[in-house]
């Protein structure tokens, strides 16, 4: 339920989409469609996926931004890739995609689900995870765990058998794993498998409020992020013992994180909302160095609302959100550059006097969600 209203969400809020063959995108550049999850592999090779099923690839760190042709026009929630090679795509309506060779061609995997696909996690080139949801008996949707062990050729969907609403899952390795959401409530959860997704416990239900995105460095240290309703705030948990216990740490912030990425056990960020109704509200970037004890508030220059965060190493990473945003930065975070040109804005009318000469009318970028 929660991923397809946040598919209805992202299609009406993504800016203008360009679905009919013969339009191109002039302003913002590359293009100005939402974009929900952004990863790299290396400095120069790295992919972004949003609504209207857009796909976009750069090799040279992001100077330049290439479209990719998905062959679908849902909205695509998440992006991971092996090496530069081979990756994965899933989204709304059952989608899966794969490509092995950086995206010049995607094809579609038959994941037997006609709900969305968020999660997306691969230990391997054949291990992967991913989570989907189901209508059950009464009409709800509960979730499912999607597990592939070839790569994708075939995937098995098992009923997790809760009614948690999941969102986000992280593998250390074939059989271990985390799971995050909310419940009915709604309530922050965590789950935790220790068998590949066959069976799961409940590690963490509380406060009030969602868990958008999970990270785990190896089998014991990991992060969880989202909103903490109960205070308003922005929620940060985290664990030492694979999730026996988590932490809560302070954000300092009262709004959504939506993602969470951690290069060492020091050096992590998380990205979130704009926290307001009004363009004037700066985007959300946390900074830890000491493992998440303390997170500071970095200046990224845009009020956009921010979905994923990437990094490779403690210097050089990307961050991407609403309206096509993609910035970048070389210091760790303590300034950014945009690599997506133009301001984007909703556009009330247009008019042209001849084929050159045109004018249109706009209304200011007010923050209205994803």
């Amino acid at each position: 339920m929660k991923r397809a209203i946040l598919a209805t969400l992202f299609f009406l809020l993504s800016g203008l989409s360009y679905a009919q063959s013969g339009w191109q995108w002039q302003r913002p550049l590359p293009q100005g469609n939402a974009l929900t999850a952004i990863k790299f592999t290396d400095v120069n090779n790295g992919w972004c996926v949003g609504t209207d099923g857009t796909i976009l690839h750069t090799t040279n760190g992001g100077s330049t931004w290439v479209s990719q042709l998905s062959g679908t026009h849902e909205t695509l929630f998440d992006v991971l890739f092996i090496n530069s090679s081979i990756g994965w795509a899933t989204g709304d309506a059952g989608i899966i995609l794969k490509t092995i060779n950086g995206g010049m061609s995607w094809v579609t995997q038959q994941s037997g689900i006609i709900r969305g696909i968020s999660g997306l996690s691969f230990t391997d080139l054949n291990n992967g995870f991913a989570l989907g949801s189901y209508f059950d008996t009464n009409g709800f949707v509960d979730p499912l765990f999607l597990h592939t062990t070839n790569g994708g050729k075939t995937w098995e969907n098992n009923k997790i058998g809760t009614t948690e609403h999941l969102g986000s899952t992280a593998f250390v390795n074939e059989n271990i794993g985390w799971a995050v959401g909310c419940t009915d409530y709604p309530k922050c959860t965590i789950l935790h498998t220790t068998d590949g997704g066959i069976s799961w416990i409940n590690q963490k239900t509380g406060p009030a409020g969602t868990l958008w995105s999970v990270y785990f460095l190896n089998v014991y240290l990991g992060w969880a992020v989202g909103v903490d309703n109960s205070q308003y705030t922005g929620a940060i948990f985290k664990t030492t013992d694979g999730g026996n216990t988590w932490d809560t740490e302070s954000s300092g912030v009262n709004r959504d994180l939506n993602s969470v990425f951690f290069v060492d056990s020091k050096n992590g960020w998380a990205v979130g909302g704009a926290g307001s109704t009004t363009y004037v509200d700066e985007s959300t970037l946390l900074h830890t160095t000491d493992g998440g004890k303390t997170w500071v508030s970095q200046s990224i220059g845009t009020t956009d609302n921010l979905n994923s965060v990437s990094f490779i190493n403690s210097q050089i990473g990307w961050v991407c959100g609403k309206w096509g945003r993609i910035l970048h930065t070389s210091d760790g975070g303590n300034t950014w550059v945009s690599q997506s040109i133009g301001e984007a804005a909703i556009l009330n009318s247009v008019c042209f006097s001849n084929s050159s000469l045109g004018w249109t009318m706009m209304l200011p970028n007010f923050r209205t969600g994803i």
